[in-house]
C-alpha cells in the first residue's frame, strides 16, 4: 500500500489467477488502501504465456537482488544468509532500479 500511495495511482487494475495467496492479497489491500482495486481474471488457456511479461520482470528482479547481495557480500566481507532482514530491502531495491 506504501507503494501504490508514492505512485500517486487513484486505481490500479490487478490480474489474478485466483491464486489464494494472490485474493488474500488483493483483499487486503482493498481493505487499507484509498485508491480503487480492479480485479481482472487473467485468461485460463495459454496461462503461462499471458503473463510472460510478469515472469521475464521477476527474473530480472531476482537476478538484480542476487546480483547485489553478491557485490554487497564481497565488499562487507560477509555472508548474508537467507533470513538475514537486509534481503527485503535488496529486493525492494532491485525493483526500485528496474523500474526507474
Amino acid at each position: 500500500m506504501k507503494f501504490l500511495n508514492m505512485t500517486g495511482y487513484k486505481s490500479v487494475i490487478v490480474k489474478l489467477d485466483n491464486e489464494p495467496s494472490i485474493v488474500a492479497l488483493v483483499e487486503a489491500v482493498k481493505d487499507g488502501w484509498s485508491g480503487e482495486l480492479m480485479p481482472e481474471s487473467a485468461p485460463r488457456q495459454g496461462h503461462e504465456r499471458s503473463n510472460g511479461e510478469a515472469e521475464r520482470t521477476g527474473q530480472i528482479i531476482q537476478g538484480l537482488a542476487r546480483t547485489l547481495k553478491d557485490s554487497l557480500e564481497q565488499k562487507a566481507k560477509t555472508t548474508i544468509s537467507e533470513k538475514d532482514p537486509i534481503l527485503a530491502c535488496l529486493v525492494e531495491h532491485a525493483g526500485n532500479l528496474h523500474t526507474v
